[in-house]
């Protein structure tokens, strides 16, 4: 099966104001990114073990890419394709708190995706969601970004996310059009729990980025609570163009957002070996105190380690959505 890939643009019109401001029309998260809400702390937001792969995961995400070692998904296995329904309005972007995102779905009036990964046996995968993180999550060999952007897909209980780094630029704006309709009125949401309407968005620059690549793969895990593992990461490691008069829009409302850089995949968790060095153990020794096989957490989706495979669930498109897919399911 070959990655397939399928964004559809549905925009609708709305009328009168540009931003909404009832809190309780957006769920905000429980966790943030200071302080005692911050990542150091996320395990313990929750009643165990609900949040307990944050702390005792193996697979945690996001991670430093070295590009001479990491995996890279074939070019020729690549596909992606890109359906718009425009209109003269915008999609629904919403200020949580912790991220600026877009919700995906008819429900919400805004995109469908799909992609497919050629050997996955999960997909394909249903587009759940767009959200940022500034700085960036990811680092590509060791050095990090201004802004990430994540493309959320998941397929029954599996999940799959599109990693987009950028990189600033200067001149004559946009440089991005993509970008910058995207924000285009983001300062009308600096309070979280309001929502605003964008420009019109074209995905084919990304699609063509994505395309190009090239892309690195690793199977990891969500980057916020509950940092549910087994997600498979498909990170780009070109960057995309930002101006930086858009970054500093998009910087003052979303602050920081951005996890610390977890172990590398299999490795022990590093809050874990924090916790055994408090004991009294060395960097060192507490890596010979690692556990043979690898632990297995159960409890709301959470599983941690090479044994914690969970079953298929197939994905299921409504009629509106296979008319939107057809082309590229059918590849």
């Amino acid at each position: 099966m070959l990655i397939r890939f399928t964004l559809s643009l549905a925009l609708t019109r709305l009328a009168g104001a540009v931003c909404w401001h009832d809190p309780a029309a957006v769920a905000l998260p429980s966790f943030g990114y200071a302080l005692e809400r911050g990542p150091l702390t996320w395990a313990g937001l929750a009643p165990a073990p609900q949040y307990d792969a944050c702390r005792l995961g193996k697979k945690q995400s996001p991670i430093v890419v070295y590009t001479r070692t990491a995996k890279r998904v074939d070019p020729k296995n690549f596909k992606m394709n890109i359906t718009q329904y425009i209109n003269s309005g915008g999609v629904k972007l919403e200020n949580l708190g912790t991220t600026l995102e877009v919700h995906a779905g008819r429900e919400h009036g805004s995109l469908v995706g799909v992609i497919g990964i050629e050997g996955e046996p999960y997909g394909p995968y249903r587009l759940e969601n767009m959200h940022f993180h500034t700085p960036s999550e990811h680092r590509i060999n060791d050095e990090y970004y201004p802004l990430e952007m994540h493309l959320v897909f998941k397929s029954g209980n599996r999940f799959a996310v599109i990693g987009v780094l950028f990189q600033l630029v200067s001149g004559s704006p946009p440089n991005n059009e993509f970008m910058h309709n995207l924000f285009l009125s983001v300062r009308n949401i600096t309070r979280p729990g309001t929502s605003t309407i964008t420009g019109t968005l074209d995905f084919r620059g990304l699609s063509n980025a994505i395309k190009t690549g090239p892309l690195y793969t690793y199977n990891g895990s969500l980057t916020t609570p509950p940092c549910t593992e087994n997600v498979k990461w498909l990170v780009l490691g070109g960057t995309r163009p930002l101006h930086v008069d858009t970054y500093n829009k998009v910087k003052s409302v979303m602050k920081f957002n951005a996890r610390y850089s977890q172990n590398a995949p299999g490795k022990i968790n590093l809050l874990e070996r924090a916790r055994r060095i408090a004991d009294g153990a060395t960097v060192a020794a507490s890596s010979e105190l690692e556990p043979q096989s690898d632990v297995v957490l159960e409890g709301d989706g959470i599983l941690v380690g090479s044994e914690g495979e969970e079953p298929m669930v197939p994905l299921l498109l409504d009629d509106e959505e296979y008319l939107a897919t057809q082309n590229v399911l059918e590849w």
